[in-house]
């Protein structure tokens, strides 16, 4: 991981890939931030993927963006 880069990456990456970042400016500043963008139907998914942010110890972020229609599938009506 390194400051100004974006890695894009598929769903099936969110299980037991671990990123490590050597960045001093990346982990000054909060270190990696995971963007999800579509709606696990497993919680443990979510969890896996979140947990991608802080890793060896270091700082981390997550959230995670969503269309309305990814949410009609879930009878979830947005607020």
């Amino acid at each position: 991981t390194n400051f100004g880069r974006i890695t894009l990456l598929t769903r099936a990456f969110s299980r037991g890939i671990d990123f490590k970042c050597f960045d001093r400016t990346v982990l000054s500043s909060g270190g990696v931030h995971v963007i999800q963008t579509f709606f696990s139907e497993d919680i443990s998914e979510e969890m896996q993927i979140q947990s991608r942010t802080a890793r060896y110890g270091y700082d981390g972020s997550y959230s995670i963006i969503l269309l309305d229609t990814d949410l009609e599938k879930f009878r979830i009506e947005r607020v």
